[in-house]
């Protein structure tokens, strides 16, 4: 009978225990972080779009940073013109500016037409004038004369031979400068060289990531050594160059395969790379999100990116730290319970402690 007693004595009190023991901190300890991380967030501008967006994030494994307009403040400058032979630069410069009418919003193309009109060059006549996107312009000059202006790939695809330009090229790209070809009928004759400047905090934002850690790939569609010169300013070794927008896509799905989550930085423009991200990070999104990006910044400082996954990161490790101890506290106050080593009213005290550390 008292064995009885004894054992039903256990069992209340382990009931009792059971029922004091906050089966929900185990929740809370992984819920307060993630909430507390959008609140560390907002007065920077950083907006999460949930929960699950800023556990993501916690998780990246690959940050990759598009470079134009993200690295680089996204407003390049001619820097220099340097002609091929006998070539004409006025001239060409007209029609370079007439064609870029194909591409009227792309920052290249603004740039060219700038240096046109400071230089007081009226655009020529062109005609069926083409964008082809990542790459640059054709179109046809009076005469019939094809017009090419852009990559070398695109000279290339179009037939025409860039070997003569290759010194002057090289040399403008070792700097981290942009090159832009100018070809008419066949023959390269212009040879401009850009210079897009580096966001201030570029570098500071890439060594936070790599404190997380987490591996920074810089992708772009300029020439592999000019990206290379700008991954050198930000210490990043990680470049993947001469990119279309979408083989852009392609290799954040490839990085994702092969290291776990990736997160892409950038504006709305880079949407192919953006939407094939795991984390996508969108700068310049006036405080709000901008589709369905996991996390969208007010302003175009790269380095609160690279604040978000620093913020992110916190909050998942906090979570799991707070789950586990959730757990192992409860199990001990279940046990104690059970065996009679904890009495119900100080395993209701414990229980209201883990509750509070949660």
């Amino acid at each position: 009978m008292s064995q009885g007693g004894g054992l039903a004595g256990r069992l209340a009190a382990a009931a009792a225990a059971l029922l004091a023991v906050p089966l929900l901190a185990v929740r809370r300890g992984s819920d307060s972080p993630l909430v507390a991380a959008g609140l560390a967030g907002a007065p920077r501008g950083i907006v999460f779009l949930n929960g699950r967006a800023v556990e993501n994030a916690g998780n990246v494994a690959v940050a990759a940073f598009m470079s134009r307009g993200t690295v680089t403040t996204g407003h390049p400058e001619v820097l220099e013109v340097a002609t091929i032979g006998d070539a004409d630069a006025e001239e060409l410069l007209g029609l370079t500016m007439a064609a870029q009418h194909a591409a009227p919003s792309h920052p290249i193309a603004l740039a060219l037409q700038r240096y046109g009109a400071s230089k007081g060059i009226a655009p020529g006549n062109v005609r069926r004038a083409t964008y082809h996107a990542g790459r640059g312009v054709s179109a046809l000059a009076p005469g019939s004369k094809a017009l090419v202006v852009g990559t070398r790939q695109l000279l290339l695809d179009e037939g025409v031979s860039v070997a003569v330009a290759d010194a002057v090229a090289g040399r403008a790209e070792e700097r981290g400068h942009t090159v832009v070809f100018v070809a008419l009928d066949g023959r390269v004759r212009l040879v401009v060289t850009l210079q897009d400047p580096v966001r201030i905090g570029a570098r500071a934002a890439a060594q936070r990531v790599f404190d997380l850690p987490a591996e920074v790939v810089l992708m772009s569609g300029d020439h592999r050594s000019t990206v290379e010169a700008l991954g050198q300013q930000m210490d990043v070794t990680h470049v993947k160059a001469e990119l279309l927008p979408e083989e852009r896509a392609l290799e954040v799905r490839r990085l994702g395969e092969s290291s776990g989550h990736v997160a892409v930085v950038g504006r709305v423009q880079d949407v192919e790379a953006l939407g094939a991200a795991d984390v996508p990070i969108v700068l310049g999104a006036a405080g709000g999100i901008e589709g369905e990006a996991a996390v969208a910044l007010a302003n175009e400082d790269i380095r609160d990116a690279a604040a978000a996954l620093f913020i992110a990161r916190a909050a998942r490790t906090e979570a799991l730290r707070s789950v586990i101890a959730s757990v192992v506290c409860g199990a001990v106050v279940v046990t104690g319970s059970m065996l009679g080593f904890i009495p119900p009213v100080v395993a209701a005290l414990l229980a209201l402690g883990v509750d509070a550390f949660a």
